[in-house]
């Protein structure tokens, strides 16, 4: 076992710089570099990020070796990765790529430079996609679910896993924004290697359909059943929900309800979890969990401001009630003083002497930059002139 590190320090420095070198095994080498070649559909970043050899960090982007350890260059986990390769690239629509070692240069005895080889071949691309189930719907309703499937998953796009699994849920929200909060979608890809083609199958099954139910918020009471007074009323709430009990089930109205929650600046955190029951009911109540804030703050701080057009240091001294007189009224007050300096300007004026009284009567100023005052300074210099005897 050895260390590599080297560096042109003398006495302390070097001591504790040393103390945080790594070592290279023996017999063994650390990955200087690592890149792949022949990745042009897919980014090479995103290749490295999903193996597990890499590169030997740089401390401060110029050292190895020192404050990290090296990494260790293994052939049994560059064979793993290259499988890995296969597989991202798979994901990503590229069902015929291969990936192989192209390089181990080794650069010395202990440190080498690898280089992995890509042929992606033809992109697998998106043909069709078809929709079960949603027959009996109501057209509005399956026109929607068709369209929300088309274009998570538009035709001749490059497949992608990601983008498949996501098909599946935009399908069942656009089901459960329109009533069906029991809506469940289940999917398959057939792929064509000869076309290089996928076609989707999305099979829905939408459940009864549903109507939001009564509504309770829970967590409003600061410490239970104890003595401390519940300050939050929930009349104002229910008015920010703006959900009606009998309106039809909307995943869409839920998270408009708790962003209008949270835009109160009362709750910490807010969930509204709605009762899906088994066996499925056609009305469905809703609870909102609500973690209440602190309703009244002190602020205290300070900064400054530098630029071109003016330098400040100033503090900030600020009360707010979220919660003034009941009903969730908001108030808040801000007290910022400081200090404004602007910058001192000196202005160089040449004129005859027989002028210079008046300009500097008309111009001259000398105010110190303090306390928010502009300073500014005009100075006239007498152009001296010698007449000739004859």
């Amino acid at each position: 076992m050895h260390s590599n590190c080297v560096l042109g320090l003398t006495g302390g420095p070097l001591l504790a710089l040393l103390c945080g070198c790594a070592s290279i095994p023996e017999g063994r080498a650390a990955v200087d570099s690592l890149r792949v070649v022949g990745a042009h559909e897919v980014v090479q970043a995103d290749i490295i990020d999903r193996i597990a050899t890499e590169d030997s960090p740089k401390f401060l982007g110029l050292l190895r070796g020192v404050a990290y350890d090296y990494s260790i260059y293994d052939p049994a986990v560059l064979q793993r990765d290259l499988a890995r390769v296969e597989r991202y690239y798979r994901g990503r629509g590229f069902f015929e790529a291969h990936a192989r070692v192209g390089r181990v240069h080794y650069v010395g005895s202990d440190h080498v430079r690898i280089e992995i080889v890509v042929d992606e071949g033809r992109p697998m691309l998106n043909r069709q996609v078809r929709v079960d189930g949603v027959d009996a719907l109501p057209s509005a309703i399956a026109s929607a679910a068709r369209a929300a499937a088309t274009a998570a998953l538009p035709a001749k796009a490059r497949f992608d896993e990601d983008a498949y699994a996501k098909a599946r849920d935009t399908l069942a929200r656009a089901l459960t924004d329109r009533g069906y909060a029991y809506a469940k979608v289940t999917a398959d890809a057939r792929a064509d290697l000869a076309s290089n083609s996928v076609d989707y199958v999305l099979t829905v099954s939408p459940g009864i359909a549903a109507v939001f139910g009564p509504i309770t918020i829970v967590g409003l009471d600061p410490d239970g059943a104890g003595p401390a007074p519940q300050e939050i009323e929930e009349a104002p709430l229910r008015r920010a929900i703006a959900i009606r009990e009998g309106s039809p089930y909307s995943t869409a109205q839920i998270e408009s309800a708790t962003q209008a929650l949270l835009d109160l600046e009362v709750f910490s955190a807010v969930h509204i979890v709605p009762g899906l029951g088994d066996p499925p009911t056609s009305v469905v109540p809703l609870v909102v969990q609500a973690e209440p804030t602190k309703l009244r703050a002190w602020r205290i701080g300070g900064g400054f401001e530098f630029d071109a057009i003016k330098t400040d240091v100033h503090g900030v001294l600020g009360w707010e009630n979220h919660n003034l007189l009941g009903g969730l009224r908001d108030l808040s007050i801000d007290f910022k003083p400081g200090v404004v300096l602007y910058p001192m300007l000196l202005q160089a004026n040449f004129c005859p002497k027989s002028d210079c009284e008046s300009n500097f009567d008309n111009r001259g100023s000398w105010n110190r930059a303090r306390r928010g005052l502009s300073s500014q300074s005009s100075t006239c210099i007498p152009c001296w002139s010698s007449r000739g005897r004859t």
